[in-house]
């Protein structure tokens, strides 16, 4: 039931509408293009592999590092 009104929302296209106006707005079709290019190639198949992994470790990274500074500066005020 709940899949098939998400995949009934997806096909209504608006979803799809809303992501592709994002693009546009920051992309060019031609930028586009060669984006494409990009993730079809080695470096950005394998990116796609990791990237999900990257992200998490970076987001995890960034939270430890804004623990610590939170930490020194209560330390030190």
């Amino acid at each position: 039931q709940i899949m098939n009104l998400v995949n009934s929302k997806l096909g209504e296209g608006t979803y799809q509408q809303r992501i592709t106006a994002i693009y546009q707005k920051f992309l060019s079709p031609q930028e586009m293009v060669e984006i494409n290019k990009f993730y079809r190639s080695p470096e950005g198949k394998k990116l796609k592999t990791v990237q999900t992994q990257m992200s998490n470790e970076v987001f995890e990274a960034t939270v430890n590092w804004l623990d610590d500074l939170g930490k020194a500066l209560d330390n030190n005020f």
